[in-house]
C-alpha cells in the first residue's frame, strides 16, 4: 500500500497508513505471546490479506485545531466499513513514531530452534545411551533444522526491514486523563511521520 504526507491549500497535514492496531500493557502483551494468541492473529490477518484480499486504510489528518482519523476497509477489493473520527488537539495526549521489526518471524525462528534443540538433544542422548548411531544422527539432524529454521527466519526478517508506524495517545473522557486509547498506525513513513509531528507541536504552541 503506498503511504504518504502532504499539506493542501487548508495546510492540512495528513498521512496514511495501514491497520490499527490497539497498543496493550506489557504485561498483557507477555501474556499474548505466551499463549499463543498474537501467533493466532497474525496467521489470520495473513490469511485474510493474501486469501481474501482484505485490507485496512487509516488516513490522520492534523487542520491546526484537530485530528481526524478516517478508517476504510476492503474485502475482495470492495469497501465492506468505513468510520471517521474527530480529536481535538486538546485530547490528543501523545503522538510518536517508531520502528517495528518483523517480531513474529524471529518468535518463530527461536520457537523452531527451541524445538530443534530439545528434540535433538533428546534423540543424541537416546542413541548414545542405546548406543544406536542412526538415532544420534537423527538428533543431529533435527537440531540442524531448528538453527537453519531460526537462521532462516531471522534472514527473511532482515530482508523485509523495520515498518515504521505512528503511535497516538488519545484522551477517551475530557474529565479524566488516565483514560486514554493507545494505539498504533503501520506502514506510515518516517517523513510523513515526521511531517505530522512537526504540524502537530507548531498547532500545541500558544
Amino acid at each position: 500500500m503506498t503511504t504518504e504526507a502532504r499539506r493542501d491549500s487548508t495546510d492540512g497535514t495528513e498521512v496514511v497508513g495501514g491497520m490499527r492496531q490497539w497498543l496493550v500493557p506489557m504485561p498483557v502483551k507477555v501474556l499474548q505471546i505466551l499463549s499463543g494468541y498474537l501467533l493466532f492473529r497474525w496467521i489470520v490477518i495473513l490469511a485474510a490479506r493474501h486469501l481474501l484480499g482484505f485490507e485496512s486504510e487509516c488516513r490522520v489528518r492534523f487542520d491546526g485545531d484537530r485530528l481526524r482519523l478516517t478508517r476504510t476497509s476492503r474485502l475482495l477489493g470492495r469497501t465492506i466499513s468505513e468510520s471517521e473520527e474527530v480529536v481535538l488537539g486538546k485530547d490528543v495526549l501523545m503522538v510518536g513514531y517508531e520502528r517495528r521489526y518483523p517480531h513474529m518471524l524471529l518468535l518463530l525462528g527461536a520457537l523452531g530452534l527451541l524445538l530443534g534443540a530439545i528434540v535433538g538433544v533428546g534423540w543424541i542422548v537416546d542413541g548414545i545411551q542405546a548406543s544406536y548411531v542412526p538415532i544420534a544422527i537423527f538428533g543431529l539432524g533435527a537440531l540442524a533444522v531448528g538453527v537453519g529454521f531460526d537462521v532462516g527466519l531471522g534472514a527473511l526478517a532482515d530482508y523485509i526491514g523495520p515498518r515504521g508506524g505512528l503511535m497516538l495517545t488519545l484522551r477517551k473522557d475530557a474529565s479524566v486523563q488516565l483514560f486514554a486509547s493507545r494505539f498504533r498506525i503501520v506502514g506510515v513513513p518516517e517523513e510523513g511521520a515526521r511531517k505530522l509531528l512537526e504540524a502537530i507541536e507548531a498547532g500545541a504552541r500558544p
